[in-house]
């Protein structure tokens, strides 16, 4: 999304929160990690052009992914996936759908209660 969006504005990431921390048994599972392999978790909001876009909540795996810092949450991680880690990005099942609202939206995105929101997980 960024490489279009970058031609015709500014798209900025700020980061709301970011933690390293044990997963959880469903995410173990759908990370395919063990229990005592450790997962970045990391909430940011991405403007253009000073409007809220959209919030990204993401976990990923330290052990696939290291060295994640808040300067490269600040740009892009898939550049630097790409780029520094030379890693390839493989391809994802999306799942579409439409909810309300929650507290996060309201506060980073500029939603009221109970207008809906579209979900990509």
């Amino acid at each position: 999304m960024s490489s279009w969006l970058g031609k015709t504005g500014e798209l900025k990431s700020k980061i709301i929160s970011f933690d390293i921390r044990e997963p959880i048994k469903e995410e173990c599972e759908a990370l395919r990690i063990g229990a005592q392999e450790y997962v970045y978790d990391i909430i940011r909001q991405r403007v253009f052009n000073n409007e809220p876009l959209k919030l990204e909540y993401t976990i990923m795996p330290v052990v696939v992914i290291p060295g994640i810092t808040t300067d490269v949450l600040e740009k892009s991680i898939y550049s630097y996936i790409k780029t520094d880690l030379q890693l390839e990005i493989g391809k994802a099942n999306r799942i579409f759908r439409a909810d309300q609202s929650d507290a996060y939206d309201i506060k980073y995105l500029d939603c009221q209660e109970n207008d809906p929101i579209f979900e990509v997980d």
